[in-house]
């Protein structure tokens, strides 16, 4: 089970940058005014492709939301491996 977690959370952690940096860089390439103080906040690029649905496609949102899924599931597995009693080493 330990093996599994892992693999799904470095899954979860690549997909969620690959697709946040995919949208990023669809907005800046469309010149759609963003706050960069706030773009690592999970559902700020989501809410601005929904904002800006003329410039931003709606599947450009839903892949917003999905990178979005993708760092809650990844912290949920992180937890998990941190503090289950089967990832930790016995002393």
């Amino acid at each position: 089970m330990r093996t599994v977690a892992i693999s799904l959370f470095v899954i979860t952690c690549v997909y969620g940058v690959l697709a946040h940096f995919l949208v990023l860089f669809v907005l800046i390439k469309r010149r759609i005014p963003l706050e960069y103080t706030r773009i690592g906040v999970p559902g700020y690029l989501a809410s601005i492709c929904q904002e800006r649905a003329s410039g931003c496609g709606r599947r450009f949102e839903i892949l917003a939301r999905s990178s979005d899924v993708a760092f809650w599931l990844g912290l949920a597995l992180m937890s998990y491996l941190l503090f289950s009693p089967s990832g930790r080493d016995a002393a």
